[in-house]
């Protein structure tokens, strides 16, 4: 894994160059990976984006990003998002093993909230067959949360994606790889779950789906 360790350098020198605005951290990594224990490069980036005072919006599967609180109180403009697609840990452990169990986020999202930190879910990617499993108690934990929205998801293939899933799939969960491979590439599923997620969500709670 290649760790970028000079991260901090590069913002402290551009941001100087940028005009103030909001900030994604981060919609293609983790930024609370468990190697952020370690070198602390999310956590050197927020201090020097909260010197500028640039608003910021996190997304993490981990409770890790409450070590920052002290820094996160500090901000003007700060949103703090969990992602969350289903609640068996058991599940989640073989899509996400070095990720905070379901419980941990449930907590993490109750923490910032006590915090005065706004917060958001983002159910997805929607894993076929699986994170559709009780989504009406899923949907009902979430809004107990108070959080201000939730953002929906597909799971959107990309290189090597399916090959890994699979493998996954080969080990844990046989009977449902052609099932998978029908919703994946066919829109009927993910057409349908849409609709079923509106209904459910619709006058509880405000929602954004992102496909």
């Amino acid at each position: 894994m290649d760790v970028k360790i000079n991260a901090p350098d590069i913002l402290k020198n551009e941001i100087l160059k940028k005009e103030k605005g909001s900030v994604f951290i981060s919609s293609l990594t983790d930024p609370y990976q468990p190697l952020e224990r370690k070198y602390e490069l999310t956590r050197r980036c927020l201090e020097i984006l909260l010197g500028h005072q640039f608003p910021v919006i996190i997304q993490t599967k981990s409770s890790l990003v409450l070590r920052d609180m002290d820094l996160l109180k500090k901000f003007k403009d700060c949103e703090v998002g969990l992602t969350i697609t289903l609640l068996d840990d058991d599940v989640r452990k073989k899509f996400e093993p070095l990720a905070s169990s379901i419980s941990e986020r449930f907590e993490t999202l109750s923490v910032l909230n006590n915090e005065g930190i706004r917060t958001y879910v983002f159910f997805g990617p929607i894993l076929p067959y699986l994170s559709d499993i009780n989504i009406d108690g899923l949907f009902e934990k979430i809004k107990e949360l108070k959080i201000d929205h939730i953002f929906v998801d597909k799971l959107n293939l990309k290189s090597n994606t399916w090959q890994n899933i699979r493998i996954i799939l080969e080990k844990n969960y046989p009977e449902m790889i052609e099932k998978w491979q029908s919703a994946l590439y066919e829109p009927e599923y993910y057409r349908n779950l849409k609709t079923k997620i509106k209904s459910i969500l619709s006058n509880r709670i405000r929602y954004n789906f992102c496909f």
